[in-house]
């Protein structure tokens, strides 16, 4: 659907619940993005309860076609009482490494609650969790924003919560 207002022109009209961060067009000219909630409800395949809602990564053609959801976050309580999964409510945007796959973070989830770091491959596969914050003085927790790639190609970030006075 294509509708013109002043100099803004609508290509898709989705429910993205909550899209965060930029949209990032990829090398195959396909945009990639993230929603802070959204997803599946309930995850009947994990022998816990879990609750979904957490978060997508979908990706959107320029001209508004196929649109669809490649990554559902998935969060329960484990049996040490902290948050568990894949990590949820990814805030920041996504970037593309050299070997095509997309690279974000969580702000929440993970081992310890404290956010993720992962990696996806444009069609979905190959999900994989690369940082589990665990909000300690030395490495922090909570990432709101996403990384960089650096010309060594090494991922970069921030994260809310670190140091000694946790600031």
């Amino acid at each position: 659907m294509r509708e013109k207002r002043a100099n803004f022109i609508s290509i898709h009209y989705a429910n993205l619940n909550n899209q965060s961060g930029n949209l990032l067009q990829a090398s195959d000219g396909v945009l990639y993005g993230t929603t802070s909630r959204g997803g599946i409800l309930y995850d009947p395949q994990l022998s816990m309860d879990a609750w979904g809602g957490f978060g997508t990564v979908f990706k959107l053609n320029p001209d508004g076609s196929g649109y669809a959801v490649i990554h559902r976050f998935r969060a329960y309580i484990g049996e040490d009482g902290w948050w568990d999964g894949d990590g949820f409510n990814p805030l920041g945007g996504l970037v593309e490494g050299s070997d095509g796959a997309l690279y974000g973070t969580t702000v929440r989830g993970g081992a310890r609650g404290s956010g993720t770091v992962f990696k996806v491959m444009k069609d979905g596969s190959n999900f994989i969790t690369l940082h589990v914050f665990t909000n300690s003085s030395e490495e922090g927790g909570n990432p709101e924003a996403g990384v960089m790639i650096g010309s060594d190609g090494t991922l970069y970030g921030t994260t809310t919560f670190a140091g000694n006075t946790n600031n």
